[in-house]
C-alpha cells in the first residue's frame, strides 16, 4: 500500500499534467476551430444585418411605389418609373443577398461541425482537470495533519483511561482511537458543509472559455455524425 507522501505526490503530479493538458486543448481550440468558428459567424451576422438593412429600406420604397403608381392611375410616370427602379433594384439586391446568407449559413455550419469535437477536448480536458484539482487539493489539506494525527494516535493508544463499558462500546485501544477520530471528522465535514460558502478557493482553474460558440450549440457525437452525413450527401 503507497504511504500518504506517495498518494499525495501522484495526486499533485496527476493535478499538474492536467493542468498542461487544459492550456492545450484551451490554445488548441482558441487558436484553430474556435476561431474559425468565429469568424463563421461574424461573417454570417453580417450578412443577416444586410438583410434585414435592405429589407428596411425596401418597405417604404414599395409603400412609395403603390401610392404613387395607384395616384398616376397606375401609368407609368417618371415618378412611379424611379420608384420602380429603386423597388427592383432593392429585390434584386435581396434575393442576391438571400443566397449570399444561405452560403454564410453552410459555412458556419461547417464550422460548427470543424470546431464541436475541438470544443469537447476542451471539455473533457477542464473536466479532468477539476477532478485532479478536488483529489490533490483534499491531500494537500489533509498533509499538515499527518503527522498530528499519528502522534494522537499513539498518545491515545498507549493511555489505557477507558472504563470496560468503553472497551466493550468501541473495542481495543487501536480500534477506538480509529472510532473517536471518524466521529470527530465527520464532525468537522459537516461543520465544513454548513459553512462551505464563506471559504475561498485554492489554485482555482479558469472556467471554460469557448469564445463565440455558445455551449448550447456544441455538437453531440450523433449530431455531428448527422451533420456530417448531410454534408456529404450534399456534395
Amino acid at each position: 500500500m503507497k504511504t500518504f507522501e506517495e498518494r499525495f505526490a501522484a495526486a499533485e503530479k496527476a493535478f499538474l499534467q492536467a493542468k498542461d493538458s487544459l492550456a492545450l486543448a484551451a490554445a488548441d481550440y482558441h487558436q484553430g476551430a474556435g476561431a474559425a468558428y468565429a469568424v463563421a459567424l461574424a461573417a454570417r451576422d453580417d450578412m443577416l444585418a444586410k438583410v434585414k438593412q435592405n429589407r428596411q429600406e425596401a418597405g417604404p420604397v414599395a409603400e412609395n411605389f403603390n401610392r404613387e403608381f395607384e395616384v398616376a392611375n397606375y401609368e407609368i410616370t417618371s415618378k412611379v418609373r424611379s420608384l420602380l427602379a429603386k423597388k427592383t433594384e432593392l429585390d434584386l439586391v435581396h434575393d442576391q443577398l438571400k443566397q449570399g446568407l444561405e452560403k454564410r449559413e453552410e459555412q458556419l455550419r461547417q464550422a460548427t461541425i470543424e470546431a464541436s469535437p475541438v470544443a469537447r477536448v476542451y471539455q473533457q480536458a477542464h473536466k479532468a482537470a477539476v477532478n485532479a484539482r478536488v483529489s490533490w487539493s483534499l491531500l494537500k489539506a489533509l498533509r499538515p495533519c499527518a503527522a498530528n494525527l499519528g502522534q494522537a494516535m499513539a498518545n491515545m493508544v498507549a493511555v489505557d483511561f477507558r472504563t470496560s463499558e468503553e472497551v466493550a462500546l468501541f473495542g481495543e485501544n487501536e480500534e477506538w482511537a480509529a472510532t473517536f477520530l471518524k466521529k470527530e471528522m465527520e464532525r468537522l465535514l459537516a461543520e465544513f458543509i454548513a459553512s462551505r460558502g464563506t471559504f475561498c478557493e485554492d489554485e482555482a482553474l479558469p472556467g471554460i472559455d469557448l469564445g463565440a460558440l455558445r455551449m448550447a450549440d456544441v455538437m453531440t457525437p450523433v449530431q455531428l455524425n448527422r451533420a456530417r452525413a448531410t454534408s456529404v450527401v450534399q456534395v
